[in-house]
């Protein structure tokens, strides 16, 4: 997203010079306001995070590819957001996940892997 932001200031700078014929003062990145998208990330993340557990609480037990639905439904979240806080509740003791073998650590998609509510935060 900040990259895209970038692009599109460069886009709105070259489009006033040759409208106007004058540069920017400070240049494009001066135009990039990160406070907007990082306001914007932590709301839908927020929102996120709240379906998960929702979810979660209310079947008990959830397999991780409906867990990722849930959480992408929302804009600006990431399957690295979910893995974030299924971590931590793992961690503490809240969640416990089913289906992981071997040496894997985290739930992938496709792989029959659940979240169970209320876990130990042990796997089985």
């Amino acid at each position: 997203m900040p990259v895209m932001e970038s692009v599109r200031a460069d886009a709105r700078q070259r489009k006033r010079q040759r409208t106007t014929g004058q540069g920017e003062l400070f240049g494009s990145e001066a135009l990039y306001d990160s406070t907007h998208f990082e306001f914007l990330r932590k709301h839908y993340e927020s929102r996120s995070q709240t379906r998960v557990l929702n979810l979660l609480q209310a079947k008990g037990r959830v397999n991780y590819d409906n867990a990722w639905d849930t959480a992408l439904q929302e804009p600006l979240v990431w399957e690295s957001d979910l893995k974030v806080w299924i971590k931590r509740w793992v961690k503490e003791g809240r969640v416990r996940i089913d289906g992981l073998t071997g040496k894997q650590q985290t739930p992938k998609r496709g792989h029959n892997h659940y979240l169970v509510w209320g876990g130990s935060g042990k796997r089985t």
